[in-house]
């Protein structure tokens, strides 16, 4: 009797954690989106969010012959309302503590629609580890 309480404890433990939801870990669409390394900007005055039209396909990091580290992110219109998605994009390099080396001007690129299009820049300064995506829709030329 004195094991009872101990017991009735465990298997109510057990009951409850068999019960909990599961999760399990996302791949594919946005799974760099989710780790902030590709971060989609709302301006003022937008109505919708590119991270509902615009999908993260691919990521890859790699270094050039010369050892300049290589941003490659593949994206994915998957928009009806939105044939032809026009947005600029800036890479921003950084060190391997984390703190920004360099960035890049904003260039504006059309997304077409159930179109994979890769985006790709080179690092300049030779100690960039890795790198973070803006996106954010393009602004009016007027």
């Amino acid at each position: 009797m004195k094991y009872a309480k101990p017991i009735g404890l465990l298997l109510l433990l057990m009951l409850a954690v068999s019960c909990a939801p599961t999760t399990t870990p996302q791949t594919g669409f946005d799974s760099m989106a989710q780790h902030n390394k590709i971060i989609y900007i709302r301006q003022k005055g937008q109505t919708y969010t590119l991270s509902r039209y615009l999908k993260v396909v691919k990521d890859v990091l790699k270094r050039t012959d010369t050892g300049l580290l290589t941003g490659i992110v593949v994206f994915n219109n998957n928009s009806s309302d939105h044939p032809n998605l026009l947005c600029d994009v800036q890479f921003v390099f950084l060190d391997d503590t984390g703190i920004e080396l360099e960035k890049t001007n904003w260039q504006p690129i059309m997304f077409p629609q159930g179109v994979d299009k890769a985006v790709k820049q080179v690092a300049i300064n030779p100690t960039a580890q890795d790198y973070r995506v803006y996106v954010r829709a393009a602004r009016s030329p007027y």
